[in-house]
C-alpha cells in the first residue's frame, strides 16, 4: 500500500522492482508482484522487474505463472532504459 500511495501522491510514471539477490519467487508472491502492477498501471505507472536470476523463471514458468502488466529487464541499467523509452 505505500508504494501505490507514493505512487498518487507523487505522480510517479515507473518503477523498477529489482529481485536480483531473490532465491525463490512462489506462487503467492507472484501474484502480489501482478496486482502491485496492475494497481500501479491503473494509475498511470509502469512496472519493470529486473534481475530474475535463471532458476526463478524457470520455476516460474513450469507453474505456468504469468507477471501481466510487468516488463522484465535483465539489470537495474536495463530496466531504466525501458522506463525512459515508455515515458
Amino acid at each position: 500500500m505505500q508504494l501505490l500511495n507514493q505512487i498518487n501522491e507523487k505522480n510517479i510514471r515507473g518503477i523498477v522492482i529489482d529481485v536480483s539477490m531473490v532465491d525463490v519467487i512462489d506462487s503467492y508472491i507472484s501474484f502480489v508482484l501482478s496486482e502491485t502492477a496492475g494497481m500501479a498501471k491503473a494509475m498511470g505507472c509502469y512496472t519493470v522487474i529486473c534481475g530474475i536470476q535463471p532458476q526463478v523463471a524457470l520455476t516460474l514458468a513450469q507453474m505456468g505463472v504469468k507477471l501481466k502488466d510487468i516488463f522484465t529487464a535483465s539489470s537495474l541499467e536495463d530496466a531504466m532504459d525501458i522506463l525512459d523509452r515508455l515515458d
